[in-house]
């Protein structure tokens, strides 16, 4: 693994209480493998001299004070690692402080090269890690992840909490125990990812109001809700679980792709949905009256017979076509399979589906061809649904269905020479 070298450095000057105007240490400015070090802190104009001490001796080969600064001169340049300094007053005991000096370059590797939400990433160190804190940053989307939840005698991995879509360059950033500055070391090749991607949708079939859950990645992230869509048309509700998981209440809806757009302005796509509008039975003849669920200042309701929706008008089968609710009257049977809804402001409500069912009684006798035997006194003709629920049903003569359904213990008796049509 090429080790990076870096060249951006931040200085942090930590601020301080003192009491009683004693000597104080704050913080030591201190780079590796340089040949001083300046201890900032307040009234320290009274110090005489500094011994340095740590992984490695140190001699001191220059001395000057301030009230709020010490510098430092070092014979040779210090090298990362753990030190103490210690000032020297002509009355009172030596002030005594400890700092780290980290290195530019300890990066050696890292895992994976591409993290999302969620994602543990993995820093190999090429020496032991140092005290103090650590961090990964971003040129763009500041910090991605803001403490370690796991570090070893070479090694540090962190949990990343934030993103975005151009990140920038991604680094370590080291705050050094006592040291005023901090190190960075970029970790160059690694990428953010806040694409999201879907795994699974389930279930791929659905109505109005059905909830349906997905899978996947940067699916959510946190603070920020997400939004997603059936087919083009927007879910109603939407629970964000995690960056793996949400789940989405089903609205108007549309079949096609269920689309996710994070917060990053990412999105997602998984094929395949189908939307199953929602549907009411009426009997041939029969009428009915849609309501939209949606409210406003101007309504359209429009037809959809199988080649998309257009406005509908006024006539002998519809009514109310620009109100909230839409009466369709002496409905025929050819109006099976009718969607119908309400542009309402210009928003979509939800889809309507009519379909004919009738269903057998045996109120009269057992003839499927007796009008009186049928719920909706009528019989039966090619675009009707048929429902069979119990007893026994004779056909003395051809007979005509869309679908025909046959509870268990019903029987259905069709005579020689005589056929019963069933269309779908």
């Amino acid at each position: 693994m090429k080790k990076v070298i870096i060249t951006l450095i931040t200085f942090a000057f930590f601020s301080f209480t003192v009491s009683a105007q004693l000597p104080a240490v704050g913080c030591v400015v201190a780079f590796p493998f340089s040949s001083s070090i300046y201890v900032q802190g307040a009234n320290l104009m009274g110090a005489t001299s500094a011994y340095v001490g740590g992984s490695t001796a140190v001699d001191v080969i220059g001395f000057s004070a301030t009230s709020s600064s010490v510098a430092v001169g070092l014979k040779s340049p210090l090298l990362p690692g753990s030190y103490h300094v210690l000032l020297i007053f002509p009355t009172g005991a030596p002030l005594a402080y400890n700092f780290v000096v980290s290195d530019y370059s300890n990066v050696n590797s890292f895992s994976p090269s591409v993290i999302s939400i969620g994602d543990t990433l993995t820093v190999n160190m090429n020496t032991p890690t140092y005290l103090g804190a650590y961090t990964i940053e971003s040129n763009n989307c500041g910090t991605l992840s803001e403490s370690v939840f796991s570090q070893g005698q070479s090694q540090l991995k962190f949990v990343i909490k934030n993103g975005c879509l151009n990140t920038g360059n991604i680094y370590l950033q080291h705050y050094p125990s006592g040291n005023c500055t901090t190190i960075q070391s970029s970790l160059t090749g690694l990428a953010f990812n806040g694409i999201p991607s879907i795994n699974t949708v389930t279930p791929l079939t659905g109505k109005t109001g059905d909830t349906i859950t997905i899978t996947g990645n940067n699916l959510y992230t946190k603070n920020f809700p997400s939004t997603v869509s059936f087919g083009g048309v927007a879910a109603s509700k939407i629970f964000s679980i995690s960056n793996k998981l949400i789940r989405a209440i089903v609205g108007p809806g549309a079949t096609g792709n269920v689309s996710v757009t994070n917060s990053y302005g990412g999105t997602g796509s998984y094929p395949g949905f189908i939307y199953v509008p929602l549907s009411y039975n009426v009997c041939p003849g029969g009428n009915i009256i849609f309501n939209s669920n949606l409210s406003g200042s101007a309504y359209q309701w429009q037809l959809n017979t199988g080649n998309g929706f257009s406005n509908i008008n006024a006539g002998s089968n519809y009514s109310g076509v620009y109100t909230a609710s839409l009466s369709i009257n002496n409905i025929p049977s050819s109006f099976y399979g009718n969607q119908y809804r309400c542009i309402v402001n210009g928003d979509s409500s939800n889809t309507y589906t009519l379909k004919i069912v009738v269903t057998f009684t045996g109120a009269t006798n057992q003839d499927w061809a007796t009008a009186s035997n049928w719920s909706c006194n009528v019989v039966p003709d090619a675009l009707s649904d048929v429902i069979i629920e119990s007893g026994v049903v004779n056909i003395n003569a051809d007979g005509y269905c869309r679908t025909i359904i046959v509870k268990p213990g019903a029987t259905v008796n069709v005579s020689t020479n005589t056929t019963l049509h069933v269309m779908h």
